[in-house]
C-alpha cells in the first residue's frame, strides 16, 4: 500500500511507472467522483454510477498487490509502518474537516446523538485508508498461508475468512459505528485478488488478463440486466461481486492502453504526477471540498457540466495548495512524509 501513496516508499527500489499512470487514472476519477456526488440525485447519475462501479475497488485491489512485498516482514513492523503512513494522516486531516464543521457551527458541544454521528462520520471520512490499514492486518496471515504455505497462520487465516463471511450475511445488523462506513467488507476480495495478482504477475500474459477482463465484463453485464444497473439499489453481496469484476474488468483495459499511455509523455507524466502524489490529492482535496458549498453551484445549470467544472476548480486548487504547502515545507509533517 505504500508503494500507492507515496513518493518514496521501498527505498532502492525502482518505481512502478505503469502503476503510477493507474493511480493518477483512479485519484483523478475520485474527484470527478467527489465533483459529482454533489448533484441532486447523485446515485442516478449515470457518470457517478459508472465511476462508482469499479474505481475504489480497483484502487483496493492495486492496494492488494504492493502490500504483497510485505509478507516477508515482521508483523508488528508491517503495521508499525502502516499505521504511521496511514493512520496518521487520516486523524490529523480528519480533525481539520471536525474543525471546519465546529466553526460552522454545525457540531454542538453538547452529547447528543446529531452531534455525535457527525463527528463518527468526519473521522472516518477518509475510510479507504481504515479500510487499507485493517485489509493489511487481516491479509498478512492469509498471505503468508497462501504465499509461504506456513501452517502456524492456517487456523487464523480461516476465523478470518470466517468472520469475513459473517460480516456479509448479516451485514445490515453490524452497527454503523464498527466501522461499516469503511467497506472493510466490500473491499477484502479486492484486496486479496490484488495479492494474488502480484503473487502469480510472471505467468499473467496480456491475454489472459484480456479474457479475464472480457469474462468479469460479461458477468457484470447479466447482474446488470437482472438487477438494474444503479449499483446503490444492490445488496452488499452484489455491490461485493459487480465491484470486484468491474475493477478486473477496467484494470484490463488500462493494461491494454497502457501502452499506448507511455508513449504520449506529455499524459503519461501528468497521470504519473498525480499518482506519485496520491495520498496528497486524496487528503487535500476532501479539505478543500468541504470548505465551499459546492451542492449550491448546482443550480447555475447543467449538473453535470457543472460537475465538471467543480472537478477541473478542485484539481487546480489541490494542485495550488500542495505545492505551497511544499514550498513551505510543512508538507512532511501533514502528510507524515
Amino acid at each position: 500500500m505504500e508503494t500507492l501513496l507515496r513518493n518514496n516508499i521501498n527505498q532502492g527500489i525502482k518505481r512502478n511507472v505503469e502503476y503510477d499512470c493507474l493511480k493518477g487514472i483512479l485519484i483523478l476519477l475520485v474527484i470527478l467522483g467527489h465533483s459529482f456526488s454533489f448533484t441532486t440525485d447523485c446515485w442516478h447519475n449515470i457518470i457517478f454510477n459508472a465511476i462508482y462501479s469499479f474505481h475504489m475497488p480497483l484502487f483496493v485491489m492495486i492496494s492488494g498487490y504492493f502490500f504483497y512485498s510485505s509478507l516477508n516482514r515482521p508483523f508488528s513492523s508491517v503495521i508499525k509502518k502502516r499505521f504511521y503512513r496511514l493512520i496518521i494522516p487520516c486523524f490529523i486531516w480528519s480533525l481539520f474537516l471536525l474543525l471546519i464543521h465546529v466553526f460552522r457551527g454545525d457540531v454542538l458541544f453538547r452529547y447528543n446523538i446529531t452531534s455525535l454521528k457527525l463527528v463518527y462520520n468526519t473521522l472516518t471520512s477518509y475510510w479507504y485508508l481504515i479500510c487499507v490499514f485493517a485489509l493489511s492486518i487481516f491479509y498478512y496471515p492469509i498471505g503468508n498461508f497462501l504465499n509461504y504455505h506456513d501452517n502456524k497462520y492456517l487456523k487464523v487465516s480461516l476465523v478470518l475468512v470466517i468472520v469475513w463471511i459473517l460480516s456479509v450475511v448479516f451485514y445490515n445488523y453490524i452497527p454503523s459505528f464498527c466501522l461499516k462506513n469503511c467497506q472493510i467488507q466490500r473491499q477484502f476480495i479486492p484486496f486479496g485478488v490484488g495479492l494474488l495478482f502480484n503473487k502469480y504477475e510472471g505467468k499473467a500474459s496480456i491475454n489472459k488478463i484480456s479474457i479475464c477482463g472480457a469474462l468479469s465484463l460479461f458477468v457484470s453485464f447479466i447482474i446488470n440486466k437482472k438487477f438494474g444497473v444503479w449499483i446503490d439499489n444492490y445488496s452488499e453481496v452484489l455491490r461485493i461481486i459487480d465491484g470486484c469484476l468491474m475493477a478486473i474488468f477496467c484494470f484490463s483495459i488500462f493494461k491494454l492502453l497502457s501502452v499506448i499511455i507511455r508513449k504520449i509523455s506529455f499524459v503519461n507524466g501528468i497521470l504519473c504526477y498525480f499518482g506519485k502524489n496520491t495520498l496528497e490529492f486524496y487528503l487535500l482535496h476532501m479539505f478543500i471540498a468541504a470548505l465551499f458549498p459546492w451542492k449550491s453551484f448546482m443550480v447555475l445549470g447543467n449538473e453535470n457540466f457543472i460537475s465538471i467544472v467543480v472537478f477541473l476548480l478542485l484539481t487546480c486548487i489541490t494542485s495550488l495548495l500542495l505545492a505551497i504547502l511544499r514550498f513551505a515545507k510543512v508538507a512532511k509533517f501533514l502528510f507524515v512524509e
